[in-house]
């Protein structure tokens, strides 16, 4: 197997959560460029989890020196979630 495939795999399988202030900083970092669809955003009122789907820029290409930086597909899930509003956002 290639070496590009084997890491396409294993990014494709990252999983972070964060439990503090901290951890939401390294997350907070690797989504900072993601382009979010409004709709690929995902209340589950009954499960109280909100979902937000998006494309981020994947960092590891861009510090492994890929010249042609890729978007990998991602999901950004918040648990124990009471409510969920938005402001000024079209759905369509």
């Amino acid at each position: 197997m290639s070496q590009n495939k084997t890491a396409q795999q294993n990014t494709s399988r990252r999983k972070l959560a964060a439990l503090d202030e901290d951890d939401l900083a390294v997350i907070s970092a690797h989504i900072q460029d993601a382009a979010v669809v409004a709709g690929d955003i995902l209340w589950r009122q009954s499960e109280k989890r909100l979902v937000v789907a998006m494309r981020r820029m994947d960092c590891e290409d861009i510090l492994a020196g890929d010249c042609v930086p890729r978007r990998l597909i991602s999901a950004l899930r918040f648990d124990r979630v009471l409510s969920c509003q938005s402001r000024e956002i079209d759905m369509t």
